[in-house]
């Protein structure tokens, strides 16, 4: 039985280094302490009881640790409309209500939320309402312009 338990620790751990989802690793941590039973005379019934048992405790602790480390290292996803909010720009057109211009060259729907702009105002996108952008004149958010 001992080579049993050789294999899936092995087998356990090259597929979690190629995974990279520490998953595996609590199946090779339960191998490992399965073959030391071995190495002891336990017999299988045993081992495989003692091999689960480790696995899932193994499985009950890493994980948990696991969520919060990747939670705190992985940065929030920012969609492409989030990121705009608070940048400021001339607008090349005039805008009453709504309108559609170019930021960075892709095109957005833009809602003036302020006083009609003019070709050349600057403005301030100050958020988003559904899928468009919240434009207000930039002097209107007391800014220097």
């Amino acid at each position: 039985m001992l080579k049993w338990w050789i294999i899936i620790s092995i087998v356990a751990l090259v597929i979690d280094a190629t995974t990279s989802n520490l998953f595996f690793i609590c199946f090779t941590f339960g191998g490992i302490i399965a073959m030391i039973t071995a190495l002891f005379g336990f017999p299988p019934f045993w081992q495989s009881v003692i091999f689960g048992i480790v696995t899932i405790l193994s499985l009950a602790s890493i994980i948990p640790f696991l969520k919060k480390q990747f939670k705190s290292s992985i940065p929030e996803f920012k969609s492409a409309e989030s990121r705009l909010v608070g940048r400021e720009m001339i607008v090349d057109t005039d805008i009453q209500d709504e309108a559609t211009i170019s930021i960075d060259s892709i095109y957005w729907t833009v809602k003036n939320t302020g006083e009609p702009l003019k070709a050349g105002d600057a403005v301030i996108i100050t958020g988003i309402e559904g899928s468009k952008l919240l434009i207000k004149k930039l002097n209107e958010q007391g800014g220097d312009m």
